[in-house]
């Protein structure tokens, strides 16, 4: 009977996470530092959020965000906006919150807020991946946000699975 522990060859946490990053986004983020990393997936249905933050010293994950024509600057759209950080509204006579959806354990946005990069959102439920606002509309969601900080050269990778 053998036994083989993590250390035998099989690939570690953080390169398990970095490669799921990578297919996620379609950007290679080796030689990124992993600053931050949870996953709250889990139970029957395999619901939650993984969130994750990389550093780069070196502008390689840049260029292939500026040369892959899938980013956006930034600002973002209202349904990245909301799905990361909430919108509110005013009107005569009323106020609406909706969002964020990406938030911690107390309801708090996952992601800082970002001036200056680019984003990624795909909507996992569409085939093609493109997002409407719709989307926000639904009972489920399952999509992907990526945010790529260029004044600190941070990129953020949010999945969530509802």
């Amino acid at each position: 009977m053998a036994f083989c522990l993590p250390s035998c060859g099989g690939e570690s946490r953080e390169e398990a996470a970095a490669g799921s990053v990578s297919d996620g986004l379609g950007i290679d983020i080796a030689g990124g530092e992993e600053v931050s990393y949870s996953d709250t997936h889990g139970g029957f249905l395999g619901d939650g959020i993984t969130y994750a933050a990389y550093r780069f010293a070196d502008s390689n994950v840049r260029e292939q965000i500026e040369e892959s024509g899938e980013w956006m600057p930034l600002p973002m759209d209202e349904v990245a906006a909301v799905l990361a950080y909430g919108v509110t509204e005013h009107g005569e006579g009323y106020t609406i919150n909706r969002g964020p959806y990406l938030t911690d354990e107390e309801q708090e946005p996952l992601l800082p807020e970002v001036e200056n990069g680019y984003y990624r959102l795909i909507d996992r439920q569409m085939e093609n991946g493109f997002v409407t606002a719709a989307m926000l509309e639904r009972a489920s969601l399952n999509f992907t946000l990526g945010i790529y900080d260029t004044d600190t050269d941070t990129l953020y990778y949010c999945e969530m699975d509802t």
